[in-house]
């Protein structure tokens, strides 16, 4: 039972997260230029969440079975994908800018967390304008394409932004 409440509390906390991060203003913003950065409170609870999932998995696994351990370590690998996006996210690696010319941001996924790739797109490059099967928003223009997720505060300016620039008249 306590499970099933930690799982309810996640998407809880995740869901307000996300409508917090819709309205919120981004960090810089202009009429001509601005920023949105991964929320670090996101990024904190990510963090803490892994190593919590890591130390609930060992608890269950490693009590049962010996073979338990393989399990553990195979979450524990998955959860390390979240502890390193989680501290990229703490600096300024995954920010999103853009000015009067163009959009730029981070461009490349491993696995299901953003890299440190990052591109440049024009504003009247961009094609496509959309989310992938992880929940990451992105534009795309000219085989380039450009990342960010829900957890950025102001995400919800850029994408009128988005919106109003692309608009083809």
């Amino acid at each position: 039972m306590k499970y099933v409440l930690i799982a309810l509390l996640t998407a809880l906390v995740s869901t307000l997260i996300e409508l917090l991060s819709r309205k919120a203003k981004p960090k810089n913003l202009t009429e001509r230029e601005g920023r949105i950065s991964p929320s670090r409170i996101f990024m904190w609870f990510t963090l803490i969440f892994a190593l919590l999932m890591i130390w609930i998995c060992a608890e269950i696994f490693t009590s049962k079975e010996k073979e338990g351990v393989f399990w553990v370590l195979l979450l524990g690998t998955l959860c390390l994908n979240f502890i390193y996006a989680s501290l990229l996210g703490l600096f300024n690696i995954h920010d999103v800018t853009w000015n009067e010319t163009c959009l730029v941001g981070p461009s490349s996924l491993i696995g299901i967390v953003l890299g440190w790739k990052r591109e440049k797109i024009q504003w009247e490059e961009i094609e496509i304008y959309g989310s992938n099967w992880a929940e990451y928003i992105y534009v795309k223009g000219r085989k380039k394409k450009i990342y960010w997720g829900v957890w950025y505060p102001g995400f919800g300016k850029l994408e009128a932004i988005i919106n109003r620039r692309t608009q083809k008249t």
